[in-house]
């Protein structure tokens, strides 16, 4: 009981550890990839004061490898709509876009791009839009279905089993210590028959 004490404990203590781990890891990540990108934008705007021809390749090759290329458009729009309290237009998701650091701008027409993948996204089902007089077509995730009630076999997959399973094991073993209760008041009552018996026998000699 002591070292499964102990072990939990640990794996506690390595849980709670990890998870301030990653949420540091993320904010670094966060701000390195922005400044990535303010970096690639005052490089591609100074190049071209940079005389040699082969020096300026160099450089636009720099700032072409240095794009995270593993983040998509549509997975940027989800990534910011995942955190918006209230429903975006196009306009907004892109400003958001610029702020997360995601290189909207490398797209010809950022806003078109914007609205293109988000309308994608509502008819895969990860958005839905709506019409809003302040803000016009806004897009939102959609709303989660409330959870069906858990039938009594979903309970025992999820655990409940167990208890029902400590219960059973709890009642065999109260019948076992109640049969060995009973014996033994019943080799007792042999027991003092057996004496009186004795007793008898022996009165009986004298």
């Amino acid at each position: 009981m002591i070292i499964h004490s102990i072990m939990a404990v640990n794996y506690t203590q390595v849980i709670v550890d990890s998870r301030q781990e990653l949420k540091q890891a993320v904010v670094q990540r966060d701000h390195y990839d922005k400044r990535i990108i303010e970096l690639s934008i005052a490089l591609r705007a100074l190049v071209r004061f940079v005389p040699d021809e082969g020096q300026r390749n160099q450089i636009l090759q720099e700032v072409k490898d240095a794009k995270r290329k593993s983040v998509s458009l549509a997975d940027a729009i989800m990534g910011v709509m995942s955190t918006a309290k209230e429903g975006l237009n196009a306009s907004q998701i892109r400003e958001q876009l610029e702020l997360s650091g995601f290189d909207i701008e490398e797209y010809s027409q950022p806003l078109g791009a914007v609205m293109t993948a988000a309308q994608r996204l509502v008819e895969d089902g990860k958005l839905r839009k709506e019409k809003t007089e302040e803000s016009g077509i806004v897009f939102r995730t959609p709303m989660k279905p409330p959870a069906p009630p858990a039938s009594m076999r979903d309970l025992i997959r999820s655990g409940g089993g167990h208890s029902e399973e400590m219960t059973l094991s709890t009642n065999r073993a109260v019948r076992s210590t109640l049969r060995g209760k009973r014996k033994a008041e019943r080799n007792e009552d042999h027991y003092q028959d057996y004496l009186h018996c004795q007793r008898s026998h022996g009165g009986s000699n004298r």
